[in-house]
């Protein structure tokens, strides 16, 4: 993902947050560790409403960072997408579809377990120090994520 899509991402993130903070209440901070849904291994994850049962997010973790779209389908049970970028693992981008259980429900605090499954750029497997070849091609992508709502 080149440096103008970074930027403007996280306007959008930025200008979204602000327009549904000053709309409404419905927002929470949740800290969890596992691929994509916390912008890396370990991470925050801000949530807010934009209206019923649709929720944007935005993460930010030690080795990445992540937009989400939640949508609500019962008290336990949401389904929603991810996209962002993960240092060592998918550089270049991800965008993962995903599954999350409540355990005390979606509207209170508590644990928050979940699954994405989805696609990130292939960008090879060296980590540090070795020539790498940035290629356009995709490979599949699937994580687990375990997260405690505030």
């Amino acid at each position: 993902m080149n440096t103008y899509a970074r930027q403007a991402l996280m306007a959008l993130l930025l200008c979204v947050s602000s327009n549904t903070l000053a709309q409404n209440s419905e927002n929470n901070w949740t800290l969890g560790v596992g691929l994509f849904e916390y912008g890396g291994h370990f991470g925050a994850k801000y949530q807010t409403q934009l209206s019923g049962n649709h929720f944007v997010s935005g993460s930010f973790g030690i080795i990445g960072y992540s937009l989400g779209y939640e949508f609500k389908v019962n008290e336990k049970l949401s389904l929603g997408a991810t996209l962002g970028q993960q240092v060592g693992y998918a550089e270049d981008g991800y965008f993962v579809t995903k599954l999350n259980y409540h355990f005390s429900g979606f509207d209170n605090s508590g644990f928050v377990i979940g699954a994405s499954l989805g696609v990130k750029e292939d960008d090879g497997d060296c980590l540090v120090l070795c020539p790498r070849e940035d290629g356009n091609g995709l490979e599949s992508a699937a994580g687990i994520h375990l997260g405690y709502k505030f």
